[in-house]
C-alpha cells in the first residue's frame, strides 16, 4: 500500500509537471507570437489604434485589427514578463524588452507625419535646379527650399525633427547618362528650418557628390525624405548645378559671391603678401607697406602673427601698396586719379573697388550723392546685417591709423571703449577724394574706402558707408571683379 501511495503520488507530480510544461510551452508561444506581431508592426508600418494597462501589463491592438498582450517584466516575476516599460513620445508608442528590443510604432491619430501630404522642390531658377556652392570641394552646400503641405503640419513636424523622432535625409544619385544611376548616396544636413507657412529650408552637406561632379565632368540630382522610420515622404530628384564659390590666388583661397548689385566680390580680406613686403608690426616703421591684422588683446588693440587671425582678417596694406605701387610712390594728385579702378595687387580680372562700386553697394558715402536704390542700403545707411545675409562676411577689421606723410609713428585704431571687440577700420579704395597740401607740399592724399562700424547693440544697426582715407593709413584689401 506503501508502495502503491508513493507510486500514485510520483504519477500526480509527472502529470502536474506535464501540465505546466504544457502551460509553459504555450505561454512561450504566446510570447513568440507578441514579439512577431511587434515586429510586422514596424515592418509592415502599422499603427497602434489604441493601447490599455491591464493588471499584469498592457494590451494593445493594432491597425489591422490584431492585439498583443505585453506583461511587465522590469520587475516581474513571471517567467513570460518581457515588457520593461512602454511609453507615449511625439507620435510614438515605445515599447522596451526585457531583453533591450525597442520598437518604436506610430499611433493611428497622432504621428508626425499623418498630415504631411506633400514636399515640393520651390526652384530658384528657370530650369529647376538646385545649386551646390563651394570654396573647396570639402565645404559643397546645397541649399534647397521645399513646400510642405498643408502649412498646419509644420508645427508638429519641427518639434518631431527637434526630437528626434523624424529625419530630414537627403539622397544624391550621379546622372551619367540621360536616366538617373541605379546608386543613391546618402548626404548628411548641415542646418535645416521649418517656418509656419510650410517653407522648409535644408542645407545639405553636398562634399561626397565626387570629384568628377566639381570638375563638371558628370551631374547629380538629390532628393529629400523626411522619414520617422516607419513611413516617409520624398521630393522628387533635383538636378544640381555646381558653383565655385572660392577664388584662387597666391596660394589662398578666397570666397567670392555674385550680390545683389550685380557685381562679384571677395567675401574675404586679402591675404597677399605682394613680392619685397614682409607683414610688419612696429608702430614707429610708417611705410612697412603691409601690416599684420589688429585684434584685441589684454582689453587693447594689438597685433596678431596667429594664423587663425590671418586667415580671418587678412593682412592691412597701405593705399600705394594696395594700389600696386610702393609706399613714396605716389607723388600727384593727377597720378592718383589714374589709379581709379586699378588692379592693384588683386588677382588678374579684379580691382580695387572704386566709389561707384561702393556706392553701388551700400549706397552712402561721405562727400557723395547717395544712391538710395542700391540693394544694401537701409534707408539711412549702408547694412552690414544685409550684405552679410547674402554671403559678404563684412566685419570691422581695424587699420593702421598714419594721418599723413609728415608722421613718424601710427597708432592702432578700431578698439573702442565700450566694446571688447574691433568694432571699427576701413577698406581700401582706389577713386581719389581730396588732398592736403601744406606749404606748397603735398603731405596727404585721400581715396574712397569702406568704413564698416559694429560698434551699436545689434547688427541691425551695424553700418557699412563709403569714407575717405588717409593714403598712410593701412586697411583691408576686397578685390572686385571687373
Amino acid at each position: 500500500m506503501a508502495f502503491a501511495a508513493a507510486l500514485l503520488c510520483g504519477c500526480q507530480k509527472i502529470n502536474d509537471l506535464e501540465s505546466r510544461m504544457k502551460v509553459a510551452e504555450t505561454d512561450i508561444s504566446a510570447l513568440k507570437s507578441d514579439v512577431a506581431k511587434l515586429m510586422a508592426a514596424v515592418d509592415k508600418k502599422y499603427t497602434i489604434t489604441d493601447f490599455n494597462e491591464t493588471a499584469t501589463g498592457y494590451t494593445i491592438t493594432l491597425s489591422d485589427g490584431s492585439t498583443i498582450s505585453l506583461k511587465n517584466g522590469a520587475d516581474g516575476k513571471d517567467g513570460d514578463a518581457i515588457l520593461k516599460s512602454i511609453s507615449s513620445e511625439n507620435g510614438f508608442v515605445v515599447i522596451t524588452l526585457v531583453d533591450g528590443s525597442v520598437y518604436r510604432i506610430p499611433l493611428a491619430d497622432d504621428y508626425p507625419l499623418k498630415a504631411v501630404k506633400s514636399l515640393t522642390y520651390i526652384p530658384d531658377f528657370f530650369d529647376g535646379s538646385a545649386t551646390v556652392s563651394y570654396k573647396k570641394a570639402e565645404d559643397a552646400t546645397a541649399t534647397m527650399k521645399f513646400m510642405v503641405r498643408p502649412a498646419s503640419a509644420t508645427t508638429a513636424l519641427m518639434k518631431a525633427v527637434e526630437a528626434g523622432s523624424v529625419k530630414i535625409l537627403p539622397f544624391a544619385t550621379s546622372i551619367a547618362t540621360r536616366s538617373l544611376a541605379n546608386e543613391v548616396t546618402e548626404l548628411s544636413c548641415r542646418s535645416f528650418s521649418i517656418d509656419p507657412d510650410g517653407l522648409l529650408t535644408v542645407k545639405v552637406n553636398a562634399s561626397g557628390l565626387g570629384e568628377d561632379f566639381f570638375a563638371g565632368k558628370a551631374g547629380a540630382a538629390i532628393a529629400i525624405v523626411i522619414s520617422d522610420g516607419v513611413s516617409e515622404i520624398s521630393s522628387a530628384f533635383v538636378p544640381l548645378v555646381p558653383e565655385c564659390t572660392g577664388l584662387e590666388y597666391g596660394g589662398e583661397i578666397y570666397g567670392i559671391a555674385k550680390m545683389a548689385d550685380g557685381k562679384t566680390w571677395m567675401t574675404e580680406n586679402l591675404r597677399y603678401v605682394p613680392e619685397g613686403y614682409v607683414p610688419g608690426s612696429d608702430l614707429n616703421k610708417v611705410d612697412s607697406g603691409v601690416y599684420l591684422p589688429v585684434v584685441v588683446a589684454d582689453g587693447k588693440a594689438a597685433f596678431s602673427s596667429d594664423k587663425a587671425d590671418i586667415e580671418r582678417q587678412g593682412y592691412l596694406y597701405q593705399s600705394e601698396v594696395a594700389l600696386g605701387l610702393n609706399v613714396g610712390d605716389l607723388k600727384s594728385v593727377q597720378d592718383a586719379m589714374a589709379l581709379e579702378g586699378a588692379q592693384g595687387i588683386c588677382p588678374d580680372g579684379w580691382h580695387i573697388p572704386t566709389l561707384s562700386d561702393y556706392l553701388g553697394l551700400v549706397g552712402k558715402s561721405v562727400g557723395a550723392d547717395t544712391v538710395a536704390d542700391a540693394p544694401y542700403y537701409d534707408g539711412k545707411n549702408g547694412s552690414i546685417q544685409m550684405l552679410n545675409a547674402d554671403g559678404f562676411n563684412l566685419f570691422a577689421c581695424g587699420a593702421v591709423s598714419i594721418q599723413d606723410n609728415t608722421k613718424t609713428s601710427a597708432t592702432l585704431m578700431g578698439k573702442a571703449a565700450n566694446y571688447d571687440y574691433i568694432s571699427s577700420g576701413f577698406i581700401c579704395g582706389s577713386t581719389y577724394a581730396g588732398c592736403t597740401v601744406k606749404d606748397d607740399v603735398l603731405t596727404n592724399i585721400q581715396f574712397f574706402g569702406l568704413m564698416p562700424m559694429t560698434n551699436k547693440a545689434t547688427e541691425a544697426e551695424f553700418t557699412a558707408n563709403g569714407s575717405k582715407l588717409s593714403y598712410r593709413i593701412a586697411a583691408a584689401v576686397r578685390c572686385v571683379k571687373d
